[in-house]
């Protein structure tokens, strides 16, 4: 089951949705109560939508294992997505009990406490994530802002990835260009899911349009639109980006990359004279990288 469960997933990664499902379905057959199988056709309903049966998969995951971070963490951004803020906010409360050094994960809760209106539980949740990381400027401006404190010194420069060259980048990019910088997002269909909070936060400083597609021509007009160029994937986008679309040398690129595209050899593919700046999502994926 496992090479098979393995290959399923490396299908959904590579955005082939449908042979992905169909692995996952037949291998829940025969293993009815297998989270990790439920989570992933959980993950996958959200990708198209359907969001009562994405919380049926997810909601069977945790009653087959109760204290599964990463189906807690989906669930939780499905009721974000639908606006279920109580409901948010209690897998929230579980996923800190997992992992409680996360201070994404405190942010989040935060931010969800304020929709629901207890602002007395986001300035609590708020401070145990600057205590957990003091750097993150947006967060404290947010919070004293919540405290009334409307002299505090200091201004947040981004609430983009905690990486000072990035921000620098996109706040030169938005100086550069009037009257707003444009961002193009790009990401292959089915991986999208979780660019939710991103493309949020770029909407309150930029013009943005996202492309989820394989089409050439799609992706050509949102490269040539934007002034900047966000992969969220050192996959075959951005293979396809940096060898096959020419105006992207006129842009400034930056390039998110997980452990999927390291250990699957997409690295040495794509043309690193067109990125003006690479992401690793955590220090293990720049070592892995580093060692290949």
């Amino acid at each position: 089951m496992e090479n098979r469960l393995k290959h399923g997933e490396a299908l959904f990664a590579e955005g082939k949705i449908g042979e992905a499902k169909k692995i996952f379905d037949d291998l829940l057959k025969e293993n009815p109560e297998n989270h990790e199988l439920l989570n992933n056709l959980g993950v996958i309903s959200c990708s198209q939508n359907n969001v009562q049966e994405a919380e049926d998969y997810f909601l069977r995951a945790i009653s087959a294992k109760k204290d599964y971070f990463n189906v807690l963490l989906n669930l939780s951004k499905l009721y974000q997505n639908t606006e279920r803020w109580e409901q948010a906010a209690n897998q929230l409360e579980k996923c800190i009990s997992i992992a409680d050094q996360n201070t994404d994960i405190f942010n989040q809760l935060g931010k969800v406490y304020l929709k629901i209106g207890d602002t007395e539980k986001a300035k609590v949740t708020l401070r145990k994530s600057l205590e957990l990381n003091p750097d993150q400027e947006i967060v404290r401006e947010s919070l004293s802002a919540l405290e009334g404190d409307v002299g505090a010194p200091g201004k947040a420069v981004e609430k983009s990835p905690n990486d000072q060259e990035l921000r620098e980048l996109l706040n030169n990019a938005r100086l550069q260009q009037s009257p707003r910088t444009k961002i193009t997002v790009l990401c292959l269909p089915g991986l999208q899911s979780f660019l939710g909070d991103i493309v949020d936060f770029f909407k309150t400083k930029y013009d943005v349009r996202t492309c989820y597609s394989k089409n050439n021509q799609e992706i050509e007009s949102a490269v040539q639109w934007a002034d900047i160029v966000w992969l969220e994937w050192a996959n075959e986008m951005a293979i396809h980006v940096t060898n096959n679309v020419p105006s992207v040398s006129e842009k400034q690129v930056i390039c998110r990359i997980h452990s999927y595209e390291v250990l699957n050899g997409y690295l040495p593919r794509i043309q690193w004279s067109k990125i003006s700046k690479t992401v690793f999502v955590a220090d293990h994926v720049l070592k892995i990288a580093l060692e290949l």
